[in-house]
């Protein structure tokens, strides 16, 4: 359900970006919409909010007080108290899934306004002609900021595709090979992963083999962010560069530490139906591997 659900979410957005629509688009926009609200409530626990989280805890809490004194009270034999150890676990976790559940909601005005989308093209026309942002003027001075405006969103107006970006360098001098990448981030098997990456994928190089122990004292640069070129939907000339961090344990802007979802291709577009060869993934490290003999560094 929770794939249906974004797939609904996504195809609605690709339908809303399109520049003229027929009344046929803007049906498959109002029942990709419907298909995502049939379908949202997989994700109803994550909308939690920091008030709901905060009355689940002090609620479980509470429980696990009363289950103990409860034990303590009672002269029940060992089995007996293991039993309902697992059943005091359950009555909690079951406590904690209504709590989410029944006190989150979708009730927000980012999620309310695509109920309008499709009443707002059929009177004004397509959506990419507007936005939702505050004007600034059409003031010289605003008109002369335009360029860097485009800049700080991650635009990049080019025939060519921009170039993939590594930024923001962790633990300097600290991790300089692979061998302490792995130590520090505690991954045993990134040395035999990236020994095999080499070994089975030779489309891009010359093919490379590599022992464990060679692999473990190739040079590594350790960052934090990759910057990848996305096309804008339906504009040929235009790219936006989105983000994947990964923090490496560390906290980011004073938060949790960051492992960013991507997908990761396994196997070739044969393979998991419309997936065509990808699964999800977190990204433990981005890196740039040095390799005896190679010009350039390899990014991983």
């Amino acid at each position: 359900m929770a794939l249906r659900c974004v797939r609904a979410l996504v195809d609605f957005h690709l339908m809303a970006q399109y520049h003229s629509h027929t009344q046929q688009t803007l049906e498959y926009l109002e029942r990709y919409l419907a298909d995502f609200h049939s379908t949202k409530e997989v994700f109803q626990e994550f909308r939690a909010s920091k008030k709901t989280v905060q009355q689940t805890t002090q609620a479980i809490q509470q429980l696990r007080a009363e289950q103990q004194h409860a034990t303590q009270a009672s002269q029940a034999t060992p089995t007996k108290r293991r039993r309902q150890a697992v059943q005091d676990r359950e009555e909690a976790s079951q406590l904690r899934d209504e709590s989410l559940r029944d006190n989150s909601h979708f009730n927000f005005p980012k999620i309310h306004l695509r109920t309008h989308y499709g009443v707002h093209i059929e009177r004004f026309g397509g959506l990419p002609a507007y936005s939702t942002e505050v004007g600034r003027g059409l003031s010289s001075s605003n008109q002369a900021f335009s360029s860097q405006s485009a800049a700080s969103k991650g635009l990049a107006h080019s025939a060519e595709v921009p170039r993939r970006r590594l930024s923001g360098e962790l633990f300097r001098n600290k991790v300089t090979t692979v061998a302490d990448l792995q130590q520090e981030l505690d991954l045993d098997w990134l040395a035999e992963g990236m020994a095999r990456h080499w070994r089975e994928n030779s489309h891009t190089r010359t093919r490379f083999i590599a022992t464990v122990c060679e692999t473990l004292c190739f040079p590594v640069e350790v960052f934090q962010q990759l910057e990848l070129p996305l096309p804008v939907f339906q504009k040929a000339d235009e790219w936006t560069l989105h983000p994947i961090r990964s923090t490496g344990g560390r906290q980011f802007r004073n938060q949790q530490s960051r492992e960013d979802w991507a997908w990761i291709r396994t196997g070739d577009e044969s393979n998991y139906v419309i997936l065509a060869g990808h699964l999800p993934g977190r990204i433990k490290a981005l890196f740039k591997v040095r390799v005896p003999g190679w010009a350039d560094a390899e990014r991983l």
